[in-house]
């Protein structure tokens, strides 16, 4: 029936045949399709002011219909002198736009239309009365006069006409470049626009249904959509293609852009809800952090199952939000999805994660920078504290000379203490903590011979010291008991000598006095003289020295003070009395400061060396046995002074120092040796196999701290950890390399950690479920 209507139509009104079933395909796919997104209705596309121009009543009645289309034709045929390409596009694009703009200038719609009424005519082999394919695309094509209309195939065969809705220019067209430019910065602009417009027209939906419930069409979403087709044909008029990838993309981009703030919208007043109810505030302000990443993270707390009803709410009330903004009729697949998407996502961005995270650590065990980073990694989580360790370790210096500290002994952390540990139990690695142990003990012995001068080569230094000093103290005191008593001083003394010499612990010193003089061959006539004081002096020290013998002692601890403040209290007294003897006793003194020293240190010598010649003994064992040594060197030197000094007025400062400086390098040995034992040495293997277990956990997003030591992780990952015995060697060698050099154990610490793995970032990422509303509701 419709081919001899339209036989008939066609030769009434002059038209090629075939057109008007061409047409008619075109238009509505032979009456499947009776509305366009434009508005055009009916068989044949009339917009209504052109239906009401021809008198078309009914658009929907064939008959009518395909008479008002061949008039309209007819019109066009006689307009553009039989140009079947103008008239086509006279007839799709408007008679008056194409009159502004000119055929070269029509859009890719109208592009396409003409193409499709053209290859329809030619697949019924209908005279088309011109080859038109060449004038509109510009191929070069061969034509046959009023033969088949023939056109360039369109669509998905030609990418660029895709992307820019244009025809592609032709090699060395510069002019048709440009224009294929222009057109995909036009469809990329106007579809942007297109996308914040859908946000725009959701705005107005409820002006829309109120409108269709006055108009008696109840609650429905008619007219919105209406104003949605009223806007895509208007861009359309601007030149937009639908079609166009740029125009597709930039509509995507505009509707992301307009939903981005969704799920802080639905998250405002989840806060203000939190702050008004206190008792519901973290389960409220959880579910707020939900909404506004779209169901990505709840953050801390909270058991599995809670959090993962939370990801859901808040990503289905994101997504169902940010869709309904585009489109509200796709509120409810929004929701939906996006209750699915955040534990989908989630699960999927740690399955990859861990996956390129456990693929990372084999290869570190593979090659010599990732074993480099295996060490480097290790060293940074045995630490407690990286942060202070590092600035322990860079600022590491030898307390003896010679005596370079390790990372457990100079860094301060039980953490590197116990990793020193673990390195000391491991055979491959001993030997170079055995070796820098020995060195230190060297160093330290080396120290004290040197105050001691007892080192080799030092040969009768301590007796030519010593008889150096007796020398010139003779000679001193010589000259003390020569100048006498001074008359004044003794006048003005009378009475204090007096009460001195009555004291019962000087009458007997005074019989003990004249005995040792006799004993060296002098006689003590005058008390008061410088030389019996003196003889006295040196009595009463001598009392002092036998009260003083813990094992031989007759007298309490009080009579034995009140002596020594006796013998004092004459000496002061003496040096009083006679000025030359003050100075013999300050002369005296400062001679005998280095002879003290190499007393003191001789002393610890004899204690401590045979602790430290026991290479079994610990650190805490042979810093014991020096310490008390130390403590008794005060007993050394009043043994050999007679005088009751500490070590600061009877030793040069340089070799306190010295000494001192051994007793704090046994005690940075002591430290290594201790600290951080409760938590237990873990293996060398162990440390390698935790690494690798790391970089699969934290490549899931996970945290390590508790899952390293899972027992059913270390199961399902044991490939993982037979994998890692191949570069244990080579890892423990770095290990020793950072344990023997403080310092670059120190650049390693403050080293950047290997970066969490992307696809673990992703997962738990808000960005898909920002762009998912967008695709949804398109």
């Amino acid at each position: 029936m419709a081919d001899k209507l339209f036989t008939e139509l066609e030769r009434k009104n002059g038209l090629p045949a075939g057109l008007l079933d061409a047409v008619w395909s075109t238009e509505s796919s032979r009456g499947k399709n009776m509305l366009s997104p434009k508005g055009a209705r009916g068989h044949f596309g009339f917009m209504p002011s052109t239906a009401s121009e021809y008198g078309l009543k009914d658009p929907d009645d064939l008959t009518q219909a395909a008479s008002a289309a061949a008039r309209k034709l007819a019109d066009l045929n006689r307009a553009y002198g039989g140009d079947l390409p103008k008239m086509l596009a006279a007839y799709n694009w408007g008679d008056g736009r194409l009159a502004r703009n000119g055929l070269e200038k029509a859009p890719a719609e109208t592009r396409n239309y003409i193409s499709k009424v053209s290859e329809t005519m030619g697949k019924q082999g209908a005279s088309a009365g011109s080859d038109f394919s060449s004038e509109l695309f510009g191929d070069e094509k061969p034509s046959t006069r009023n033969g088949p209309l023939t056109a360039p195939a369109h669509g998905g065969a030609d990418l660029s006409a895709e992307l820019f809705g244009s025809t592609p220019a032709k090699a060395g067209n510069d002019r048709g470049v440009l224009k294929s430019s222009a057109a995909g910065a036009r469809n990329l602009a106007l579809g942007a626009l297109r996308g914040a417009g859908s946000i725009g027209a959701t705005l107005l939906a409820p002006i829309d249904m109120a409108r269709d419930a006055i108009d008696g069409k109840g609650l429905s979403l008619e007219s919105n959509r209406d104003r949605r087709k009223g806007m895509d044909a208007g861009l359309q008029e601007l030149g937009a293609d639908p079609n166009s990838l740029l125009y597709k993309g930039g509509k995507l981009v505009g509707e992301i852009a307009g939903t981005a703030g969704a799920g802080g919208v639905v998250a405002a007043p989840l806060r203000l809800a939190a702050r008004a109810l206190p008792q519901a505030a973290p389960s409220l302000g959880r579910l707020a952090t939900s909404a506004s990443s779209a169901g990505m993270t709840v953050g801390p707390g909270g058991g599995a199952l809670g959090n993962m009803a939370l990801r859901a709410a808040g990503g289905a009330s994101a997504a169902g939000v940010g869709a309904g903004l585009v489109d509200p009729e796709s509120a409810g697949s929004g929701a939906v999805v996006g209750a699915v998407a955040p534990p989908v996502l989630r699960v999927a961005g740690a399955i990859g994660g861990a996956t390129v995270g456990a693929v990372r650590g084999l290869r570190d065990v593979a090659t010599q920078s990732g074993q480099e980073r295996i060490a480097r990694s290790v060293l940074q989580t045995s630490a407690t504290n990286p942060e202070a360790a590092a600035v322990a370790l860079a600022k590491a210096q030898p307390h003896v000379p010679g005596s370079l500290p390790t990372i457990g002994q100079a860094a301060v952390d039980p953490g590197l203490a116990q990793l020193e540990r673990t390195l000391l139990n491991n055979p491959q690695t001993a030997g170079g903590l055995q070796a820098r142990f020995a060195e230190q003990r060297a160093a330290r012995s080396a120290a004290i011979d040197d105050v001691a001068a007892t080192a080799p080569g030092s040969g009768s230094y301590y007796d030519d010291i010593q008889e150096g000093r007796r020398v010139f103290a003779n000679e001193d005191y010589a000259k003390a008991r020569a100048a006498g008593v001074d008359p004044e001083a003794a006048a003005s003394m009378q009475a204090e000598m007096k009460s001195l010499l009555e004291r019962p612990s000087i009458q007997t010193a005074i019989k003990d006095a004249r005995r040792l003089a006799a004993e060296t061959g002098e006689t003590v006539d005058d008390l008061g003289s410088v030389q019996g004081l003196d003889w006295v002096k040196k009595a009463l020290d001598n009392q002092i020295s036998k009260a003083g013998n813990g094992t031989t002692s007759s007298i309490g601890a009080e009579d034995l003070r009140a002596l020594v403040q006796t013998r004092n209290d004459l000496n002061a007294t003496l040096e009083q009395l006679a000025p030359a003897y003050r100075e013999a006793n300050r002369n005296f003194a400062a001679m005998s400061r280095q002879v003290n020293s190499m007393d003191v240190a001789r002393g610890l010598e004899r204690s401590y060396t045979p602790s430290a010649g026991n290479f079994g003994a610990s650190a805490r064992e042979q810093g014991a046995a020096y310490m008390k040594a130390l403590r008794g060197a005060q007993d050394t030197v009043k043994a050999q002074t007679g005088r009751d000094l500490n070590l600061s007025g009877s030793m040069s400062t340089a070799d306190i120092f010295a000494l001192e400086n051994v007793a704090k390098d046994l005690a940075r040995k002591e430290y290594a040796e201790t600290a951080g034992r409760a938590v237990g040495s873990p293996t060398a293997q162990n440390m390698l196999s935790q690494y690798l277990l790391r970089s699969a956990i934290e490549g899931a997003g996970l945290p390590a701290s508790g899952a390293v030591g899972s027992t059913a992780l270390n199961t399902l990952l044991r490939p993982l950890q037979f994998a890692g015995r191949l570069a244990e060697p080579k890892v423990n060698n770095r290990l020793l390399e950072y344990a023997l050099d403080p310092a670059r154990a120190a650049a390693a610490l403050r080293a950047q950690p290997v970066q969490d793995n992307a696809l673990a970032k992703f997962g738990g990422s808000s960005l898909p479920m920002r762009v998912m509303p967008a695709l949804i509701a398109d």
